[in-house]
This record gives structure tokens, sequence and C-alpha cells, in this order.
């Protein structure tokens, strides 16, 4: 096992304005690890990853934008990136306690401007972002596609296959490693990545994977993250279990798929694996290189 002492991000975010009348692809990283995936910035719609808006900003060399997170039915977390497109530098603060009863604070959200409200909020995470511009072709849609990843040390193929879009940000991918079942997961389809998540109550454990293009590689490689949970953590993923992942592949024209399940549990598997940020906790990596 090793600790970790950086964040690994598994957010959907970025932003940008007039002077760039261009869709941009960001690849970045924090405190030197890789986020995995490239940002989709539509500066023509003014919308990052084709779901969030610009938020107003300085200059038109600044980009911001904002996601938020249903806290209880009076308060809102949120996750807020900053981008300078001359320097490629930038920042992510996740912050909690965006009070609902406030009618300023819906005067802020409301005209684009969530960032005024920072210095007023708890953060949680602060992190420097550095990033670099992709230059290839933006391509979201990844059905059929299939990764052979090649595990060298043990002689073997793990090969991941894209077998469905349930809509544009939702997929069902199947893992299939050496001498065993081909298994589905609900995947989380973003611009030039795919991400899948996990758990194994036996070994107390939750899993992140993840198929992303290394741009110095030019190839894609595939990132499986293994870290410890607690019982606690084991009981809800228990009592909430997934409706697709799991599953034989021959079982999947019987899936009953809830998608709202679905968007809910790639939100607590995501805040899990920000509590990396937080303090040290035992992990353990495999890392391939796929055709």
């Amino acid at each position: 096992m090793k600790k970790i002492f950086s964040i690994i991000l598994l957010f959907s975010l970025l932003p940008t304005s007039n002077l760039y009348s261009e869709i941009i692809l960001l690849e970045c990283n924090s405190q030197g690890i890789d986020v995995g995936r490239a940002f989709k910035i539509d500066t023509t719609n003014k919308i990052v990853d084709d779901k969030f808006p610009f938020q107003k900003s300085p200059n038109d060399k600044i980009v911001r934008t904002v996601s938020y997170t249903q806290k209880d039915n009076l308060s809102l977390n949120a996750t807020f990136i900053e981008f300078d497109l001359n320097t490629l530098k930038g920042k992510m603060i996740k912050a909690e306690g965006i009070n609902l009863k406030t009618s300023e604070v819906f005067l802020k959200m409301n005209r684009d401007e969530s960032f005024d409200l920072i210095p007023r909020l708890k953060i949680v995470q602060d992190f420097s972002l550095n990033c670099k511009k992709n230059s290839q072709k933006y391509d979201q849609s990844k059905v059929n596609q299939v990764f052979n990843c090649i595990d060298k040390i043990n002689n073997s193929i793990v090969k991941i296959s894209v077998l469905k879009e349930i809509d544009k940000d939702n997929l069902i991918i199947s893992v299939l490693f050496p001498d065993e079942d081909e298994i589905i997961y609900h995947g989380l389809n973003l611009a030039n990545q795919i991400m899948m998540f996990d758990y194994h109550p036996t070994d107390k454990i939750v899993m992140y994977q993840t198929v992303y293009k290394d741009l110095n590689l030019g190839k894609y490689k595939y990132v499986l993250i293994s870290m410890s949970i607690d019982a606690k953590t084991i009981k809800f993923l228990d009592e909430n279990p997934s409706s697709i992942t799991g599953y034989p592949k021959k079982d999947i024209n019987n899936l009953k798929i809830d998608l709202k399940k679905e968007s809910e549990l790639s939100k607590f598997y995501r805040d899990l694996y920000l509590e990396l940020g937080k303090r040290n906790i035992e992990y353990e990596k495999y890392e391939l290189i796929c055709d």
C-alpha cells in the first residue's frame, strides 16, 4: 500500500470568453497528479462540458464556472473553477454553506456572480491547477470503442468496452480481466475519458477506474485506484446498490436502469476520493497502456 499526499480530481468543469471563439480542451493536474481527462470549454455557447455555464469574470482572459450540490433543504455546497487562458493556471475551490434563505445569494446566483459568495463560505478544499491545451479534436461519442490494455508483468490483457450510451453523460461499460467473468459498469462519459466506480465489501475497498488519453504518450491509459473504506461506507453502499455495476454482460438487456440512483452514487464515490486530499489514506494504483 502507498500513502497519498495530494488529490485525485474527479470533476467536470471549466470556462472562457469571447476573445477565443472556439472549443478548447485542457489537460490539467493538481500538485503533480494528473486529472486524467480533458475539460471542454465552448466559448461560443459559453458553457463547459456541455452543462456548466460561464460565470462573470474580471476580464476576457479569466474564465470561471461553478457547480452546485444540495446539502439540505436550506443550503448548497459548491465547486468553483477559475482559469487564466493566457498562463493556463487555475484553481479549484470546494466550499460549503450557501444559504438559500438569503435573498442576496439568489441575486448573485441569478446574475452569474456566485464567485462573490466565496469569502463568506466554509472552504473545504483549495487547489491550484496547471494545464496545457489538447490540440486533438473533441469527440465525446465513445460507443463501440474497445481498449485492450496490456499488463506486461503478467503477460495478459484487460479489455474495456463501451457497450451502450444511455445518454450523452452516461454509458454502460464492460471490463474483462483475465480468468474472470466480463462485468458491466455504469460509466461517466467525459471529454477524452470514461470513468467507473465500484466497491468490494469483503476487502473493504472502493475502486476508481478510468481510461483517458495521455498527451505525452499519445496513447490511452487505464488506471485503477483502490482505497480503504470503513464500515459506515460499506453499509451505505450495501443499502444503495448500483442498478448497473456488477452485473454479468449477458444480463445487459434485462437491466432496469435507475439514472437518478447512478448519479447519486457517482457523487458519493467522487466525494470519497476527495477525502484523499484531506488526509493520508492508504491506496493502491494499477496502471496500463492501451492499444
